[in-house]
């Protein structure tokens, strides 16, 4: 009678002791999503420029993409960029100086110097 309960209690352990490790496990993985979502949603709040900007002026595809890594791709162009203030440097690949021009966000707007020194307005996507 002894081994019964013995027996009992030890499988009545077991099952609180994998119950409470499956629980743990499903809210670390929780707990992971949630940190990315809340990391790039940091990034963003730091560095708005961070996402799809498109110019609705043309029949052509001018996309820029920036990626919170300092990469994108304008016009099917890998670049690298950093920003400073409202300046903002694209190295394109393949070149040796990068262009420097001022930007302005306001709200979904990106408002872009071109090389000649016209206001380009690109929206968010």
């Amino acid at each position: 009678m002894k081994k019964i309960v013995s027996l009992l209690l030890v499988l009545l352990l077991c099952c609180f002791a994998l119950t409470a490790c499956g629980d743990s496990e499903k809210a670390d993985s929780k707990s992971g999503a949630d940190n990315a979502a809340s990391s790039e949603k940091e990034v963003a709040d730091v560095n708005p420029i961070v996402g799809t900007w498109k110019y609705n002026g043309s029949s052509l595809n001018y996309t820029y993409v920036f990626k919170a890594d300092g990469t994108g791709t304008y016009f099917g162009e890998d670049f690298t960029y950093t920003v400073d203030g409202n300046k903002l440097s694209i190295l394109y690949e393949g070149n040796t100086e990068p262009f420097v021009t001022e930007f302005e966000i306001d709200g979904d707007r990106l408002n872009v110097k071109d090389s000649f020194g016209s206001d380009t307005i690109y929206i968010k996507q």
